[in-house]
């Protein structure tokens, strides 16, 4: 994780940094009132958002401390068949990637200027907590890929049924990387998300096995839903070493890293070379997937279960120079997949069990991690934005139709300048 740059002007730094813009620690007696604000829809406010596909939260209130890092969304849904009818209770069904799915893009704007946009929000999230967060693989299993809406003793923390709906509180953080790395108080800054449902929802939903009838497609529809973001209010002291900091006109660093999420249909060849075209500043990390077609298609299998695809070699060209610099092999069928597995331990920050990992990265979440951050300078001194090369080569020609996800980790830049006691973002 990169760091900000320490505000020099600071003046001590004996209290909680819940209020230094660098970092935040639990929240302590510097702070007098941590209170939930509610943000509406801004084309719906608290009415009914049954047929909205397009969502869109705006704060107004430039005044106050906001922690949006620790804010999430409360999500009313249900779950029916096509027709709008609800499913039987014996029937087993879940959402896919912990109920994230249900977004197929997320944009973050600070002010007027648009921060970060999330294509393909399931995998994104699905990828963050596989690398940021420690679990046991079980519960790798559990959080990173299906949230269980049937009737169960056991259900997650996260979701529960209302009468035939179901709510869902999701982290903003695991959406927007920014606000991952930007753990910080803001005030006088308007922050804005924008949200796209995902109506392709044969990703959005699974059915488990052992239903009784055969199962019909499902789709989901978002009943209501609000943006809930701390408040919070510094002690008098902190306040006059705040406003002091406020009161001199200054400009601030923003560093972080930011995802790109990209899907292709490459052919049905036993070598493939995929350019990636994209605005990609200094890419630092390169994860490769694959799917088989059937996933994206079909309700009975889980969208965010991954395949090999019987790789054998996988490397990347950043303007003409190859990551790592032999291609990475591998043989699933083997089982002999220890360099790959290793690399994508590398990109873990959690502790993952050997055994029990080594075994579900081959069968379930086979994510090809190639490091590039390790690359000479002037690699990138005659292009604004790399050439990015993906090759692949498979043990056999893949039979069928199948999805390639390509997820570029890549160093991202702001200023936050203080001006009239506001903070004000600039690229």
């Amino acid at each position: 994780m990169l760091k900000l740059n320490r505000l020099d002007q600071f003046l001590e730094q004996t209290e909680n940094e819940i209020w230094d813009f660098p970092r935040i620690l639990p929240i302590d007696d510097t702070v007098t009132k941590c209170d939930y604000i509610t943000v509406y829809e801004d084309n719906h406010s608290n009415g009914d958002l049954a047929n909205a596909t397009e969502f869109s939260y705006t704060t107004d209130n430039l005044d106050i401390w906001l922690h949006p890092s620790e804010s999430y969304l409360l999500v009313n849904l249900k779950l029916t068949d096509e027709n709008g009818a609800f499913f039987p209770a014996d029937t087993n069904i879940s959402l896919e990637s912990n109920g994230f799915n249900i977004f197929s893009e997320g944009r973050l704007f600070l002010g007027d200027e648009e921060v970060e946009r999330i294509d393909h929000v399931g995998v994104s999230t699905m990828l963050y907590n596989l690398t940021q967060l420690t679990f046991s693989v079980v519960n790798v299993i559990r959080e990173a890929q299906l949230v269980d809406i049937t009737p169960s003793t056991n259900r997650d923390y996260i979701v529960k049924n209302c009468g035939g709906s179901i709510e869902l509180l999701l982290p903003i953080r695991k959406i927007f990387p920014f606000y991952h790395e930007m753990r910080f108080a803001m005030r006088g800054m308007k922050h804005r998300i924008c949200l796209t449902l995902n109506q392709q929802n044969k990703m959005v939903i699974k059915w488990a096995e052992g239903n009784v009838a055969a199962p019909a497609n499902g789709k989901v529809t978002i009943n209501k839903m609000v943006w809930r973001i701390p408040q919070v209010e510094p002690s008098l002291q902190t306040l006059a070493k705040l406003e002091n900091l406020f009161a001199r006109d200054s400009t601030y660093n923003m560093k972080w890293i930011a995802q790109s999420v990209l899907k292709f249909m490459p052919p049905k060849t036993s070598e493939i070379r995929v350019p990636i075209a994209c605005s990609i500043h200094r890419p630092t990390h390169i994860f490769v997937t694959f799917q088989k077609i059937e996933r994206d298609t079909d309700q009975t299998a889980s969208s965010m279960q991954f395949d090999n695809m019987s790789v054998s070699e996988i490397w990347a060209e950043v303007n003409s120079q190859n990551f790592p610099n032999k291609p990475m092999t591998c043989n699933f069928t083997t089982k002999a997949v220890q360099e790959v597995y290793n690399a994508f331990l590398k990109a873990c920050k959690g502790s993952l069990s050997w055994e029990e990992s080594y075994l579900n990265f081959i069968k379930m979440f086979p994510f090809f991690h190639i490091d590039v951050s390790q690359h000479p300078a002037e690699i990138f001194d005659n292009s604004s934005f790399p050439n990015i090369i993906i090759n692949t080569k498979f043990r056999a020609v893949p039979a069928r139709d199948y999805i390639m996800y390509v997820i570029i980790f890549n160093i991202r830049e702001l200023k936050m300048n203080v001006l009239n006691k506001r903070m004000i973002i600039s690229k």
